[in-house]
């Protein structure tokens, strides 16, 4: 409801631009943590993080309705679930 709502206030673009602070912030603070509270408080910018959320109303406002919108919310959520699962299997590899 409330990513729905500020797309349509601030605009989408805002609202990718939004997440992409929120989450270099989230990992600013972790970075510079040296305590359980630095921690907790490094935790409070993803309240602002719907990147899968402001990809999937983008594309829903891209595409025509019907099939090829449909097709394009498949792909989208196959590649976001692809990539929590392939990424750290191969990230473990890595490491």
């Amino acid at each position: 409801f409330l990513v729905g709502y500020s797309a349509d206030v601030i605009g989408l673009r805002a609202l990718f631009a939004l997440n992409f602070v929120a989450c270099a912030a989230s990992y600013g603070l972790l970075w510079q943590a040296s305590s359980m509270a630095g921690l907790y408080a490094s935790k409070v910018p993803t309240l602002f993080m719907a990147g899968f959320l402001c990809a999937q109303t983008a594309a829903a406002k891209l595409t025509p309705a019907g099939p090829a919108r449909a097709g394009a919310l498949g792909r989208l959520t196959t590649a976001y679930t692809l990539g929590g699962v392939v990424g750290p299997a191969v990230g473990g590899r890595i490491g």
